[in-house]
């Protein structure tokens, strides 16, 4: 007696047919990747909103990472300096023991005359320099330090050794590397310091920080926008200068990351015009 079809219907149950097997292969194939879509959409929907709202506005500086190298500059002592001039006994013995200290690593000599016209190429006053004879000119030992860990002993004894004027250390900007152009603004009123810009006038308000920001989100070719408040700022100076204390005025301001280098040129003329500004900066690489 065949079984009738509810009967049969009943015999088959728990059997796939062939196109239910396709269908629980291809769910099965796709399960991981609807889960995944499923998440992002989750995702999108609870924080979504934060990417849009914070496109473009200033994020907080990096972490790191700090640089531990730096340069040195050991200046020799002139008469007028130190009473009498560095012998050459004494500039002999303080290149002796610079080559032998394991945490320099290169060592430089630089005579009054290099000094000298250094100095000329730097500084943009003729009468400065038409006034200032070679022989008022220290000599110097300059060259890079492998690491900074231990270089307040570095200085003390190089400042200790007769003919020495004076032991310097620097390590590299914070920033370097990380960005490409820098936008300073006005601190409290320090007239006579900085540039006219900034004259009889206070720090960059809250106001004048918002049109900048609005300004250079708005600029093809900016990238990341990191802003350096003055207690930032302070440490990296202090950093830099190895002496723990920055020098004043300490500037908060804007680093930027440029996606287009060519950009830095539409920054400065952008930032040029907006008050709160005292000037706009590269940042060595």
């Amino acid at each position: 007696m065949e079984p009738t079809r509810e009967g049969a219907e009943e015999l088959d149950f728990g059997r796939e047919s062939a196109a239910e097997t396709r269908l629980r292969e291809l769910t099965s194939a796709y399960r991981w990747p609807l889960i995944a879509v499923a998440v992002i959409v989750a995702l999108a929907g609870a924080g979504g909103w934060y990417i849009l709202e914070n496109a473009g506005k200033p994020q907080a500086p990096p972490d790191g990472p700090w640089p531990t190298t730096g340069d040195y500059t050991v200046t020799m002592c002139i008469a007028a300096v130190c009473g009498d001039a560095a012998t050459r006994e004494e500039r002999l013995a303080v290149e002796r023991t610079l080559r032998s200290l394991p945490e320099v690593g290169t060592v430089l000599y630089r005579s009054p005359k290099e000094v000298y016209d250094r100095f000329a190429a730097m500084v943009d006053n003729a009468e400065l320099v038409a006034a200032t004879d070679v022989n008022d000119i220290p000599e110097a030992f300059e060259g890079e330090l492998r690491s900074t860990d231990d270089i307040e002993a570095f200085v003390a004894r190089l400042d200790a050794m007769p003919g020495v004027a004076g032991a310097r250390v620097a390590r590299p900007s914070f920033w370097a590397g990380k960005v490409d152009v820098a936008v300073l603004l006005c601190p409290d009123n320090m007239n006579g310091r900085l540039g006219p810009k900034c004259d009889d006038r206070g720090a960059a308000t809250r106001q004048e920080r918002e049109a900048i920001e609005e300004r250079l989100s708005s600029i093809p070719g900016v990238g990341t926008i990191y802003y350096s408040d003055r207690e930032h700022a302070r440490r990296v100076e202090a950093h830099m200068t190895v002496s723990g204390r920055a020098p004043e005025p300490v500037l908060s301001g804007y680093y930027i990351k440029l996606e287009d280098k060519a950009a830095a040129q539409a920054v400065e003329r952008a930032m040029d015009r907006l008050p709160g500004v005292d000037r706009v900066a590269p940042v060595a690489p």
